[in-house]
């Protein structure tokens, strides 16, 4: 089971790490093209057509890959269910984009256009995960993630023709996640067979307590490139999304990990965590110190010593990508199959974290400037991962 685990994990890992890779070829490009300001600005658009689906979904998303891994949905009309999800989304939709105008005095046109790439984002969240609870890992991956590598050649392509600017790289980006969107659901509605049984409201209810979860875990990733320019500016912002690239080897190890593990979780109850915890704790240690070793010499490769001064920032985020490794584990066996006990428990310590990492960020980053943003991230991440493990400790009999 754990090799069979580890081979779909690879395979997942492969193609993220592919597709981040041109993602980070796009920051690269665009954080030696543009200022630093402006670089920054396109960072915060980029962020909140990421950040924004993953509370408009209300925790759909994820209770659909945890409700269609133990049921067939050749036999739900889940369709049906997809359009109501899509409906509630839209409103949610709207009032994250008002906020986002108000706290950013977005101009009207790009306010448009992120409400309506939110929206097709939302669909693409909802059939990735029906794809996920099938394990057509690889395909899933594809359908959420790969509009982020394909924007690397959309850039060149339109760097090579009619040039490149702040204003013209976030219209091509929010552009192609409508088009991806568009792409998405002919391909999901073609690819997966429904029925005509109604998708019942335990997968909702269930979607609602995972909600707080998601809409947590997404706060808790997002919120120090959303912060960042409302205390500091965008230059800090853009030195900040600049040291985010090496470290996204782990978030992309977490991400490919975690979405194989809930369904596997969901399906074996014979998984054995505790090896589990001792391998990946290990591969993390290593890869931490190897990029906290090469940390200075690997930004002055990537952006000709534009951002050396980034390399401490880089430091840290390598520490706390260990606690973020681990947290995926633990939280995939919580949600993926521990009971509602264990959800509810797990949703109050990520709230209770999510205010705590809040506080921690603001505080932080007025007396230490942009590197307490990565200081904040590890605090709270290794108090993430405690708690998530003392969830599993407690409800670990506990089925759902």
């Amino acid at each position: 089971m754990l090799k069979k685990m580890a081979y779909q994990i690879g395979g997942v890992s492969l193609v993220l790490s592919v597709i981040m890779a041109f993602a980070s070829l796009s920051s690269l490009f665009l954080g030696r093209l543009l200022s630093e300001a402006d670089f920054g600005e396109f960072s915060l658009i980029r962020m909140l057509v990421l950040f924004l689906p993953f509370l408009a979904i209300w925790g759909q998303g994820i209770a659909t890959a945890r409700y269609f891994s133990k049921h067939p949905p050749s036999e739900y009309d889940w369709p049906g269910a997809m359009t109501k999800i899509l409906a509630v989304s839209a409103g949610l939709t709207l009032i994250g984009v008002a906020g986002a105008v108000v706290i950013y005095r977005l101009p009207l046109m790009t306010s448009v256009a992120l409400f309506v790439a939110v929206l097709f984002f939302c669909s693409t969240l909802f059939l990735a995960n029906l794809l996920r609870s099938q394990r057509q890992y690889v395909p899933a991956v594809l359908m959420e993630n790969g509009f982020r590598g394909l924007f690397f050649f959309v850039l060149l392509i339109a760097y090579f023709t009619i040039g490149m600017n702040k204003t013209a790289a976030m219209g091509f980006y929010l552009g192609l996640v409508v088009v991806m969107g568009c792409f998405n659901l002919w391909y999901g509605l073609r690819k997966i067979p429904s029925g005509n049984r109604p998708v019942p409201t335990e997968m909702h209810k269930a979607g609602i307590i995972l909600m707080g979860v998601e809409v947590s875990v997404d706060v808790l990733s997002s919120l120090d490139t959303l912060i960042i320019p409302k205390i500091l500016d965008y230059a800090s912002l853009g030195l900040y999304a600049a040291v985010l690239v090496p470290a996204q080897l782990f978030n992309i190890l977490a991400r490919a990990a975690k979405y194989v593990w809930v369904p596997e979780f969901g399906r074996n109850e014979r998984t054995r965590f505790r090896l589990l915890t001792v391998g990946v704790t290990l591969s993390a240690v290593l890869l931490a110190i190897l990029l906290a070793v090469t940390a200075e010499p690997l930004l002055h490769l990537l952006y000709k010593g534009k951002y050396d001064a980034g390399a401490p920032l880089l430091k840290i985020l390598a520490v706390a990508g260990v606690f973020r490794l681990m947290y995926s584990l633990s939280s995939s066996l919580i949600v993926g199959r521990l009971g509602q006990k264990a959800l509810v428990a797990h949703l109050r310590y990520t709230v209770v974290s999510m205010i705590l990492y809040f506080f921690l960020l603001t505080l932080l980053l007025r007396s230490q400037g942009v590197v307490g943003a990565a200081w904040a991230l590890l605090i709270i991440t290794l108090i993430r991962a405690l708690l998530s493990y003392w969830v599993v400790l407690r409800f670990r009999h506990e089925r759902g």
